[in-house]
């Protein structure tokens, strides 16, 4: 996870990327999460991290269906509620 915080975001994704336990791994949750908040920054910032987030999204996306829809909703901007 430093990884991430230390701007080598695909290298950390890739090392987050099925770790953890769970029918979503513990580090393909934080990765939707990472997704969610890009989505709001560039909502806020009127930004776009488009490119960052397909480049993260296809690093991330893997063999689980359940974590791959969890990643596929915050790239879309189509996130579910609890």
């Amino acid at each position: 996870m430093d990884q991430v915080f230390q701007g080598e975001l695909l290298t950390g994704v890739s090392t987050l990327k099925g770790c953890g336990a769970g029918l979503t791994p513990a580090g393909d949750d934080f990765i939707a999460g990472l997704l969610i908040a890009l989505n709001l920054l560039q909502t806020i910032h009127q930004a776009n991290f488009r490119d960052i987030m397909d480049a993260v999204h296809k690093c991330a996306t893997g063999d689980n269906p359940f974590s791959n829809a969890f990643l596929d909703w915050p790239t879309e901007a189509c996130c579910p509620n609890p």
